[in-house]
């Protein structure tokens, strides 16, 4: 994908670049860049696992090849 600024693509839609968990991480927000997403309960990403934002949602891909998403309650820039 080409990054057009902000974390957006040529069609506006905000993503994050797939990054592997190193180490079992237990999450109820996940930051990419300057964008949040607040999920609706702590998720668990094992270690290996493949882990992205697409908007609003967490996609997880396990090492099977399996992806589950996790559609966030909230979403928003975050100013620093």
């Amino acid at each position: 994908m080409t990054d057009f600024g902000d974390g957006r693509d040529e069609h506006g839609q905000i993503f994050s670049q797939p990054q592997v968990a190193e180490r079992l991480l237990l999450v109820d927000i996940v930051e990419a860049g300057d964008w949040r997403v607040v999920l609706p309960h702590a998720v668990a990403i094992r270690s290996g696992e493949t882990y992205w934002i697409v908007w609003s949602s967490l996609f997880i891909r396990s090492q099977n090849g399996e992806v589950r998403v996790i559609e966030g309650v909230d979403s928003h820039w975050i100013c620093r």
